[in-house]
């Protein structure tokens, strides 16, 4: 725009210099109609060059004048995108800090505005909404329906609608979103809502070819919950024999799960392999201690007192590390409350006690447990077999008099 009023002065200018370096008498006649114009030859080509630039300088203002209405919407455009930035940082916010109520509401503000990019933010609302407490399934459901169709966003809008559609008690249309897509295309939660829906409806036809189809190429598909619900089912079945097939095809991290290695260790109870059992828990407690693992030792010897001494014999070949020494104690100590030697308990408690707390109070540890669950079973079962202790002196006592 700056360059057109010096490009006015340069040629007005070369016009006046070519009149005075080469001057003529050279005239224009112009006959229009009754008119007759007689005009200088420099005159008529300086009105030559105003009425070109004249002619460039209409265009380019009609052409500025139409983009108006295009300016004023970019103008709008560019604010409403700035608006709906601003609300969606401080839905994130929100979200980090956990305030699901909050991120809902900024997330709707951000997609109130009317932009190319509010589908992520219908999506955000309806997440918060549906992890708000209480959940609000039904505003959810609501700013789904206003989420447009995108391949981006496809996965992710199925999966909300299915975590919604349970959250209203629509269970069948949970599933149908959820098996319109390859299960490894589901995040994690949608996996276990799955099963969840799978074990609501009563699918266990459907649940048990999903275990033994994923169990051990793709064990982060299935959950331990939902084999344990299947292991439990067949128990109530007297099915125990094909649970112990299927335990048999998952993965070691799926046989090493306490849940599921806890429901499988009950299959085989259940069936009569009782040693089995009893010498699969002895060897998971030597690897992956957990206080379950002791209890199910202990309730496994019960069963079978048999197997009392080589199971006792079984726990002190395992105490080599601190984690196994406290672990087999307990399991030790929850044998002799079964038989009721409440002394003998109380002892074998105290000491694991004492080794756990040691293990705390070790900066160097690195024991694979909850030391906390085991001082405070430890402190649990002492207190018990004090008091057992007490009623059986005062039993004894009221005997004597």
């Amino acid at each position: 725009m700056r360059t057109r009023p010096l490009l006015i002065i340069v040629i007005i200018a070369l016009i006046l210099i070519g009149s005075y370096t080469m001057p003529t008498d050279a005239r224009v006649i112009i006959l229009a109609w009754n008119y007759r114009i007689d005009m200088h030859l420099y005159a008529v080509l300086a009105g030559l060059v105003l009425l070109f630039l004249s002619a460039h300088w209409a265009i380019a203002l009609g052409s500025w004048l139409k983009s108006i209405p295009s300016r004023i919407r970019h103008y709008r455009q560019q604010k409403a995108e700035n608006r709906q930035q601003k609300h969606r940082e401080q839905g994130l916010y929100n979200l980090l800090i956990t305030d699901f109520t909050q991120a809902q509401r900024y997330f709707a503000y951000a997609a109130h505005e009317k932009t190319e990019h509010n589908n992520i933010d219908h999506l955000a609302a309806a997440y918060c909404a549906l992890n708000s407490s209480p959940n609000k399934a039904q505003e959810a459901s609501s700013m789904l329906e206003k989420t447009g169709e995108s391949a981006d966003i496809s996965i992710a809008k199925a999966n909300l609608q299915a975590q919604t559609y349970a959250a209203l008690g629509k269970t069948h249309l949970a599933l149908e979103c959820l098996e319109r897509f390859p299960v490894k295309n589901l995040s994690a939660s949608n996996r276990l809502l799955l099963g969840k829906l799978y074990v609501q409806t009563h699918r266990w036809q459907t649940i048990e070819d999903y275990i033994k189809q994923h169990g051990r190429s793709h064990p982060e598909y299935v959950s331990a919950w939902l084999i344990t619900r299947l292991f439990q089912q067949h128990a109530a079945q007297s099915k125990d024999q094909l649970s112990i097939d299927i335990y048999g095809r998952l993965a070691h991290t799926l046989q090493n799960n306490i849940s599921v290695f806890i429901a499988h260790t009950q299959s085989l109870y259940n069936t009569g392999n009782i040693d089995t059992a009893l010498q699969n828990s002895i060897q998971l407690l030597s690897k992956h201690g957990h206080v379950s693992i002791a209890q199910q030792i202990a309730y496994l010897v019960g069963s079978n007192p048999k197997t009392l001494q080589s199971t006792v014999d079984a726990l002190e070949k395992t105490r080599q590390q601190p984690q196994q020494a406290i672990l087999s104690m307990m399991a030790r100590g929850y044998i002799e409350l079964n038989q009721h030697h409440w002394l003998e308990a109380q002892k074998i408690f105290d000491e694991a006690l004492q080794l756990a707390n040691q293990q705390s109070q070790n900066p160097d540890n690195s024991i694979d447990m909850e030391i906390d669950q085991v001082l405070a079973e430890c402190i649990k079962q002492h207190k018990y077999c004090e008091n057992q202790l007490k009623q059986a002196k005062d039993i004894t006592r009221s005997d004597e008099s």
